[in-house]
């Protein structure tokens, strides 16, 4: 009888506390779910800004230790497309770079703020390349609390006097931001062509040329041409090869 009595006296008290548990669990992912909210819309693309993913840090200072011992000739600057390639794009880029010093300062995830903050911090030292390839924005309008246009834009502005402030000898190729998403109808794209015409006017005779490679990876109804991408955002290597390919004649330019 003893017994009995104390489970029915234990059963609403383990209840309680599965409640407890419960709600406790519920309100941290609710505090963590809003500070990451908070945190994307207190970041600003034009104010260098340290990424929260795991490892970034050591990432970064890693890619600047083979920049700076490469001694390149050739610099790309990016989120993870230009990372990846090292990935999908890697047979291109090996064919097309197998006699040239080309250093590849991509990290993927990262916004315009981030990249900013690693050209800040020893990105561009001790290297002194012809040419500056740049593509980046994309992370800062697809993100939960996206930037509008005007502010990416901003943001790429201040990269951009960055490098020529620092390296006023090397050129810089701005690339447009590509297609991002599979609806061309959507907000996304939208902000994608909007903020590629605000990238158009930063282009500087001598100095920062404007190459618009968007439209060349979609079809005339607005969709990705087949065969090149992987998910409405990232390449293959046919999309890397078709990248490649309008990269020839600026590249040459600058090495000559």
């Amino acid at each position: 009888m003893v017994a009995d009595v104390v489970v029915t006296e234990l059963r609403p008290l383990a209840k309680k506390r599965a409640d407890f548990l419960v709600r406790f669990f519920l309100l941290c992912f609710f505090l963590k779910a809003g500070l990451v909210v908070a945190n994307e819309r207190e970041a600003k693309p034009w104010v260098a800004q340290i990424s929260k993913n795991s490892d970034w840090l050591k990432k970064s200072y890693r890619l600047n230790r083979q920049a700076t011992k490469l001694n390149p000739e050739i610099c790309f600057v990016g989120d993870s497309l230009t990372e990846f390639w090292n990935a999908q794009g890697d047979p291109i880029w090996q064919l097309e770079f197998h006699d040239k010093r080309v250093a590849n300062l991509g990290l993927a995830a990262d916004r315009v703020e981030n990249i900013l903050w690693r050209l800040k911090n020893g990105g561009l030292a001790k290297i002194k390349p012809k040419i500056f390839v740049v593509m980046l924005g994309t992370n800062n309008l697809s993100k939960q609390s996206p930037d509008s246009p005007d502010e990416v834009a901003r943001g790429v502005a201040e990269v951009l006097k960055l490098i020529r402030s620092k390296l006023p000898q090397s050129r810089v190729l701005l690339l447009s931001i590509l297609p991002n998403g599979y609806d061309p109808r959507s907000k996304l794209r939208k902000s994608v062509r909007v903020t590629n015409e605000a990238l158009r006017e930063m282009e500087v005779e001598g100095e920062v040329e404007f190459l618009d490679i968007h439209d060349a990876f979609l079809n005339a109804q607005g969709a990705w041409k087949r065969t090149l991408t992987l998910d409405g955002t990232h390449l293959t290597m046919r999309g890397y090869e078709l990248w490649m390919n309008h990269l020839h004649q600026p590249l040459a330019d600058a090495l000559r």
